[in-house]
Formats: C-alpha cells, sequence, structure tokens
C-alpha cells in the first residue's frame, strides 16, 4: 500500500490555529482552551460524539465472535449502525437510488454467502485487530474510495484516533 505523507507549514497552521482561537474566542467570549470543554466547539462539534456511542451501541464490534463471520449479523449491525436518524456523517439516505448509498455493498452482500463472508471478515478484523492500514485497503477493494463511509467507520473503532470526514477524495499531496 501506498503510504502518503503531507507536508504542513508550521508558520501557516500556526497562523491558521491563531485565527481559530480568535473565531471561537469572539464567538463565545470565553476564552478557548480545548475543543473538548469549550461550549462552542462542543455546541458545533460535540454532536458526532452523541452519533460515535449510538454507532458504537448498535455495532456492537466488542460481542463479534469469528464463527459470526458469514452469518450476516456482522453487516446487519453496521448497516443499523450507518442508518439511524441523527447520523449525519454519512450520507446513508436514499435520496439518490440504491446505487448511490456508499454503504451499498452491505446491501448486496446479504444473500451471498461468499461476499458475506469476504465482507464480514474485512469488518471483523476492522474492529478487532490494530492492522488499520491493511484493512484500509481491504475496504477500498469493497466500497471504492468513498471516505466519508470509510471514516466513519473508523471514527467508531476510535474516536480518539479517526474523524469523520466529508470529501469525497483525498488530494495526494506527497506520495512515497
Amino acid at each position: 500500500m501506498q503510504t502518503v505523507t503531507s507536508i504542513i507549514n508550521p508558520y501557516l497552521f500556526e497562523k491558521q490555529y491563531d485565527a481559530f482561537i480568535k473565531f471561537v474566542e469572539e464567538k463565545s467570549n470565553i476564552a478557548f482552551v480545548s475543543f473538548a470543554s469549550h461550549p462552542y466547539t462542543d455546541q458545533q462539534e460535540g454532536y458526532k460524539y452523541q452519533i460515535y456511542r449510538v454507532a458504537r451501541n448498535k455495532l456492537s464490534f466488542h460481542t463479534w465472535k469469528n464463527y459470526d463471520i458469514g452469518s450476516g449479523k456482522i453487516i446487519l449491525a453496521t448497516i443499523e449502525a450507518i442508518e439511524f436518524p441523527d447520523n449525519n456523517l454519512v450520507p446513508w439516505q436514499n435520496r439518490y437510488g440504491e446505487q448511490n448509498r456508499p454503504h451499498q455493498p452491505l446491501f448486496e452482500a446479504i444473500g451471498n454467502p461468499v461476499k458475506t463472508e469476504e465482507m464480514e471478515s474485512v469488518l471483523f478484523n476492522l474492529y478487532h485487530s490494530s492492522n488499520d492500514e491493511q484493512i484500509f485497503g481491504e475496504l477500498i477493494k469493497i466500497f471504492g474510495r468513498n471516505y466519508s463511509l470509510l471514516a466513519y467507520l473508523y471514527f467508531i473503532k476510535d474516536n480518539s484516533k479517526y474523524l469523520p470526514i466529508a470529501p469525497t477524495y483525498f488530494d495526494i499531496v506527497n506520495p512515497k
């Protein structure tokens, strides 16, 4: 798998960070200490952690066993963890037809024992191993480069390490 290295200009980063802090403090009249502790950033972005908690509860990956792979249980739990009313982190609603849902491959695997086992094996490994880079490549083979869905699945895995994102494709800045 190709590793991508981004180069961040420290001066520009610091300049943007200072502008962000000024913006937040002007909006709230409260000194900015951290994202988690600030009422403005919590109001604007904190909803993601409620979605995280609901999704993890619906997914319940901690209850999955190896023998569940191929049963359909993991696929159904994954669909449930995506499709709930307050989840605006993945465009799961069927607005543009079934084929345009980012998680359509989950539905296509239902009833197909080979696809179900393949899909559930990758999802099981995502949540039960630390080989995130290899699994990312396997998820791309299944879902394509639908980064909003992939980032969401990783966000559910570990919200301290991964964040949900909206862009369709990442730009490759400096491939190695």
